[in-house]
């Protein structure tokens, strides 16, 4: 195990950078690694596979995973340790993949984010947490959007009123993860967008 000054380590078992605060190290990487062959769900139904933007990009491995799907990608990701891990995970596929530490929501600015045990399990909570960066989809003014990949924590939402000048504009597939506290609120909102559920995974 190699670690590094900004609390992270890379893991010879994973052969990934990995967060030192991490409670279920394999635990974790297992349910990373199940979701890169679902990424070619979505993928297999977008009309051209040029930019996807994909949030929360956790160590880097969805984002890395889809750079080999997409001609760029635009990841985000606000924990610090994840971010750093997400750097170096990502050095051979830096030309594909914009990368930027900040959370997506509704509205640029700030947030808090909770951080849990378990990595990638924090949230964005409006009581508690470490300020974090907030941006949202429409301000990266993208040329182009074929699909969008949302596993932010029940934050999918706010995530999709960010963007919602870059859907009406292009029209994405989504990906979005749905958690029992959000998922009616998601699907409330896409079926207001006029999408329609293509197939569910897992």
């Amino acid at each position: 195990m190699s670690e590094d000054r900004n609390g992270i380590s890379f893991r010879e078992d994973f052969q990934e950078w990995w967060p030192d605060y991490d409670s279920a190290p394999e635990k974790c990487i297992g349910f990373v690694r199940r979701g890169l062959s679902d990424m070619l769900v979505a993928a297999a139904v977008c009309r051209e596979r040029r930019v996807c933007v994909q949030a929360g990009a956790h160590a880097g491995l969805w984002p890395r995973q889809l750079a080999t799907i997409f001609k760029h990608v635009w990841a985000f990701e606000p924990d610090v340790p994840l971010y750093e891990c997400a750097v170096r995970n990502l050095e051979k596929a830096r030309k594909s993949v914009t990368l930027q530490r900040a959370a997506l929501g509704s509205t640029t600015g700030t947030a808090l984010q909770r951080r849990r045990s378990s990595a990638g399990s924090s949230r964005i909570d409006a009581i508690k947490g470490d300020e974090v960066a907030m941006t949202t989809i429409d301000a990266q003014e993208l040329c182009h959007c074929d699909a969008i990949y949302l596993d932010v924590e029940g934050y999918e939402v706010e995530a999709l009123r960010g963007a919602a000048t870059t859907i009406a504009r292009f029209r994405p597939v989504l990906h979005l993860e749905e958690l029992p506290r959000s998922a009616e609120a998601i699907r409330a909102h896409v079926l207001g967008l006029g999408y329609k559920l293509h197939r569910r995974v897992h």
